[in-house]
């Protein structure tokens, strides 16, 4: 297992070193995009988009644990804009290294700008994780454009930040300019049966080729 994290990674390096066109041509297409970052602070992405729909993505967690008990999950899917609707499907399974825990399921995503500057997001998220059993889950957000780099959004989200579905209050800014995208955010529980009332602070970017 050690051997093939080492390659993965080799791999990831070698294609971050390809200027834009060498990364395009590499996946043999100029409509392909690749991209490396950070979703929810502590998984590591690397997504391939082919034609602009069509996405294969591989998250690998940088938790404080255990190689054995560190997080890879995999996801393939397909996005679609309808005017100024944006859609976008995925399926995913993730699971331990060790396979102490698996969880499956399905993001649904939708977004659009209304009157250039209101924003409004959407995910249904059905989910099912081998300890918390099924659970259906939800995130929706509004926010608006400060400027063409900079976005404000808030909203109420239920899609687990790790494992377990959380009702928790979301806010974030994302600022994205070309290429590059950083969204640092902050979330409060608002339910203290789940013992998860405390506020975190996380962040995500992601740069395409």
């Amino acid at each position: 297992m050690k051997k093939s994290l080492r390659i993965a990674f080799l791999a990831i390096f070698l294609i971050c070193g390809l200027k834009s066109s060498e990364a395009q041509d590499c996946f043999g297409s100029n409509n392909s995009q690749f991209s490396l970052g950070i979703e929810n602070t502590r998984l590591v992405y690397g997504e391939y988009t082919y034609k602009n729909q069509f996405i294969a993505r591989l998250n690998v967690s940088v938790y404080s644990e255990k190689l054995a008990y560190q997080y890879i999950r995999g996801s393939v899917g397909y996005k679609t804009s309808l005017g100024a609707l944006d859609l976008k499907g995925l399926y995913f399974f993730g699971s331990t290294f060790n396979g102490s825990y698996y969880n499956t399921g399905v993001k649904i995503a939708g977004d659009a700008v209304v009157a250039n500057r209101l924003l409004i997001d959407a995910t249904l998220a059905p989910w099912y994780d081998s300890g918390y059993k099924y659970t259906t889950c939800w995130e929706a957000k509004i926010g608006c454009k400060i400027t063409n780099h900079i976005d404000i959004k808030v909203g109420y989200t239920t899609i687990p930040e790790y494992r377990r579905s959380e009702n928790r209050v979301i806010g974030s800014f994302d600022f994205h300019v070309s290429n590059l995208y950083v969204s640092p955010y902050i979330t409060a529980g608002v339910k203290s049966s789940e013992g998860s009332k405390g506020i975190r602070v996380g962040f995500g970017f992601g740069y395409q080729f």
